[in-house]
């Protein structure tokens, strides 16, 4: 009976008014029963920039520019005033400042927890390259009888090398029946690099879950820009622009047949890079990574969204306001989340 309510209440809520929004015609107020949440630590606005100048003869516009709105939020915490990239994207999913990066994170709700109550279901695609970055960590972490793992009723597919023989697989290439509370590794992952990319492992994992499922958040974590900007390696920087270009483009158009998917890019701990004046300098900035310079991570992390109550999403908050701007219908709605 609760979730019959549940459901009515949605229904109700979902009645949306047209207008516009970033000179698109809009739904407003749309209830997203379905949402896509891609985090991509490292990453600023300005590094479209490689699209653009790999595109320059194309006039079509990119992913990004095809949001239907964009926000900044503020990268800081009660601990820090630049957490690293594991915490700022731990904050976003638990809507709260207080992220300790230990155990005590786990007893956080995060917005899976928060969902499930109205029957969502939850899938994580994630691919680190330090596992102190990975969720997976929190399931390490001791539980008293009454409580929950951390990622309970997730499923959860890793793009990492696992050491335990034991520990269940997937391939893009390959049918399996996924069940909740488990995790899978990647059997491309296996001896020290991927031979999958994390865009074919998205989109198969994704059409898989996403049939099966009416109400669901799917959620990818891809920490592969950060590496590239920290090994100052600009061709694959440029390469991974591209990618993700690929990627939000691809879920955007899912949401262009679904008006009741939100699709959300967001990131934290972004890097400024000093793009050269002109073409010259260009061709040497690729070629040897000149002049890429960085030394602290900005205080301000972009979110792209678009789809189903994307409104959400536009202005200027703090990184653990991301979180409650899904889930809340109204400014008045949402919940304080100091700690």
């Amino acid at each position: 009976m609760l979730k019959l309510k549940i459901l009515l209440l949605l229904f109700l809520v979902s009645c949306a008014k047209v207008g516009v929004l970033n000179f698109k015609e809009f739904h407003y107020a749309t209830f997203p029963k379905r949402i896509v949440w891609i985090q991509v630590p490292g990453f600023l606005e300005e590094h479209i920039s490689f699209q653009k100048v790999a595109n320059v003869n194309n006039l079509a516009k990119n992913s990004f520019e095809e949001a239907n709105c964009m926000g900044k939020m503020w990268s800081y915490n009660l601990f820090k005033l630049r957490p690293n990239s594991y915490e700022g994207s731990l904050a976003q999913l638990v809507g709260k400042k207080n992220i300790a990066n230990s155990c005590i994170d786990t007893k956080q709700a995060s917005i899976w927890k928060f969902l499930q109550k109205s029957g969502y279901k939850t899938a994580i695609l994630e691919q680190v390259y330090d596992k102190k970055d990975s969720l997976l960590k929190l399931q390490e972490c001791p539980l008293e009888p009454s409580e929950q793992s951390f990622l309970h009723n997730t499923i959860f597919w890793s793009m990492s090398d696992s050491k335990n023989s034991q520990s269940l697989k997937f391939h893009r290439q390959e049918s399996l029946n996924y069940e909740d509370n488990q995790v899978y590794f990647d059997k491309s992952c296996q001896n020290g690099r991927c031979f999958s990319d994390i865009n074919s492992n998205a989109m198969y994992t994704f059409k898989d879950f996403s049939r099966k499922n009416p109400f669901y958040i799917y959620i990818v974590r891809d920490f592969g820009l950060s590496e590239s900007i920290k090994s100052r390696k600009v061709d694959q920087i440029r390469e991974k622009i591209l990618e993700l270009d690929k990627l939000f483009h691809f879920f955007i158009e899912k949401a262009k047949e679904d008006r009741e998917l939100l699709v959300i890019f967001s990131s934290t701990g972004g890097y400024n890079l000093e793009f050269p004046s002109d073409g010259k300098d260009w061709v040497n900035f690729e070629a040897k990574g000149e002049n890429l310079l960085f030394k602290n991570s900005s205080l301000l992390s972009p979110v792209f969204s678009f789809g189903a109550r994307a409104e959400n999403f536009c202005g200027l908050y703090e990184e653990a306001e991301l979180m409650p701007r899904i889930l809340f219908s109204s400014r008045k709605d949402m919940p304080e989340n100091g700690n």
